[in-house]
């Protein structure tokens, strides 16, 4: 459960470097192998609405905002998008209670998109005596961020990955 209590905010730190330290550019998610490509990060989302890549609303062939939203993907997409009168979007924000974006009772998740799947092994560790890393190896983390101190805790939750799952701390 990721709760907002205590002023804490949620970040996934160097979410890039972190998956892509998890992928073997494998073709499968559960065995990896194959070549070593790069993995590329599509998105992050929190269900209230997309977190990474930020977002910008297009401007129209006046120079004028529109109501087409467009994601940051390159220096271009700035140079084309952005100017006083449009800013960049700001992220959604988790709610302080404990509650899903379709407004039932729950915890709060992130949920990454990537360009190629993640090999498995990489991730979550079942050996024997991985309980104390909650069966995590580490290549993938979710702290809390105090925004005053800028002190980062780590945060006890749930990691899916294709449909395998371990505890997060």
């Amino acid at each position: 459960m990721i709760k907002s209590a205590h002023g804490l905010q949620v970040a996934l730190l160097g979410t890039a470097a972190l998956f892509l330290a998890a992928c073997q550019g494998g073709t499968s998610s559960a065995e990896g192998g194959g070549s070593a490509t790069l993995m590329n990060l599509i998105e992050v989302t929190n269900g209230f609405g997309q977190l990474v890549p930020h977002q910008i609303q297009k401007l129209d062939q006046f120079g004028q905002p529109s109501q087409q939203i467009v994601s940051i993907r390159t220096h271009q997409d700035l140079v084309d998008n952005l100017t006083l009168g449009n800013p960049i979007l700001p992220i959604p924000k988790f709610p302080d209670t404990e509650i899903l974006p379709s407004g039932a009772p729950g915890n709060h998740f992130l949920m990454a998109r990537l360009t190629q799947p993640i090999f498995i092994r990489t991730v979550l560790d079942s050996a024997p005596g991985s309980e104390a890393t909650s069966g995590l190896t580490g290549a993938v983390t979710v702290v809390a961020i105090d925004p005053v101190t800028g002190t980062a805790l780590p945060v006890q939750g749930r990691a899916f990955i294709d449909g395998n799952t371990a505890l997060a701390r």
